[in-house]
């Protein structure tokens, strides 16, 4: 199954919330399931310069 991990980014601690979604990916992982989230994707986003909308739509692309 593939599963897709929102998180909230503003304000929160980057190494804390990067931990946790390690933990949480290789848990499903382990199980069996495909883990998609926007936050191990951020270099990318950054060197094609996309926006909030961009990102989203991307993800949206990447669930279907």
């Amino acid at each position: 199954m593939k599963i897709f991990l929102a998180y909230r980014f503003i304000g929160e601690d980057i190494g804390e919330l990067s931990d946790n979604l390690e933990k949480i990916r290789a848990g499903l992982e382990g199980a069996g399931h495909q883990v998609l989230c926007p936050f191990w994707r951020h270099d990318f986003f950054v060197q094609q310069n996309y926006d909030r909308r961009q990102i989203m739509e991307y993800s949206h692309e990447e669930i279907d």
